[in-house]
């Protein structure tokens, strides 16, 4: 592997900033989709309760949304850590 210059360094963390970030807003608009799907769950005309598929859909959706809520904190960490390099 080549060495590289500090300048070089922090060029390539600045593009994989830059990359970590537009999948942190694609994930967070994605994080939006989800929590909107899951919460416009409702039962149906005349129903006190949601039938068992559309408690299992929003199971799924919950548990979906946790996972992107994870991931989106991950990327922020990896973001700040990206950060400290750049000073």
């Amino acid at each position: 592997m080549a060495n590289l210059t500090k300048t070089q360094i922090k060029s390539k963390a600045q593009k994989l900033y830059d990359l970590i970030d537009n999948i942190k807003y694609d994930l967070e608009d994605l994080q939006s989709d989800v929590e909107y799907e899951r919460d416009d769950i409702e039962p149906y005309e005349n129903k006190d309760e949601l039938t068992q598929q559309q408690e299992e859909r929003y199971d799924w959706l919950d548990n979906a949304l946790s996972q992107i809520e994870s991931a989106v904190d991950n990327l922020q960490d990896a973001l700040d850590n990206l950060d400290e390099l750049n000073y």
